[in-house]
């Protein structure tokens, strides 16, 4: 029995175990492609990240007399403060072809002390290409960026190991753009909050705050 059905059974592992990369190997399309690449980052960002915890939980345990229990309040009274947005010096009603601009995207953790992020900023690239991508001061670790699909960007930071988790506004990372077009109305540019994480340090919940809207927009 084993002998008769030996050829067709190993044809149908090698189909299947041959289709199997395949349908791994096609998420370069939309929702599939986001879910690859945070995917395949997730680790060395999380490597990252647990260094900059592990370093703020130690502060915290050494200045802190109310331990474990203090952390706890603080967690159940502050779970979701947290924002993240867009600011530009270059925001104009209408732009020329060739002109270059600026774009920054900013953290804002409210009095909770943050270490590190990710995000995805979306651009109309019709109108825009992205020139570079630029890290900011404090969150100057990068464990991820990418670019390679037009129209949105992708980053993962954290500070420093060894830091001081931040609290407050704070600049991410400065993304430049040159417009392709000329254009009498603004270009409209947008955080995409469900690919969006702010981390906070004692605990590693993801502290962002309207996690029901699909994104923040920003007219540059």
């Amino acid at each position: 029995m084993a002998v008769s059905k030996s050829k067709s059974t190993a044809a149908t592992s090698k189909t299947t175990t041959k289709s199997a990369p395949r349908s791994q190997a096609a998420p370069v399309k939309r929702a599939d492609s986001e879910r690859s690449f945070w995917m395949r980052t997730r680790f060395v960002f999380y490597v990252a990240l647990i260094a900059a915890a592990l370093v703020a939980i130690a502060i915290t345990l050494s200045t802190n007399d109310g331990g474990n229990a203090g952390n706890n309040n603080a967690s159940s009274t502050t779970s979701s403060t947290g924002s993240m947005f867009l600011q530009s010096l270059s925001s104009a009603d209408s732009h020329k072809a060739g002109d270059v601009m600026d774009v920054t995207l900013y953290e804002n953790s409210g009095s909770q002390a943050v270490n590190a992020l990710q995000s995805a900023v979306r651009y109309p690239a019709e109108k825009l290409a992205l020139v570079s991508v630029t890290n900011g001061v404090v969150f100057s670790e990068e464990a991820a960026t990418d670019t390679n699909t037009a129209g949105i960007v992708r980053i993962a930071r954290s500070i420093k190991p060894g830091s001081t988790p931040v609290k407050g506004a704070k600049p991410v990372v400065t993304l430049e753009f040159k417009a392709l077009t000329d254009s009498d109305s603004p270009y409209q540019l947008s955080v995409d909050q469900a690919a969006s994480l702010l981390v906070r340090a004692s605990d590693s919940k993801n502290i962002l705050s309207d996690q029901g809207d699909n994104n923040t927009t920003f007219d540059l």
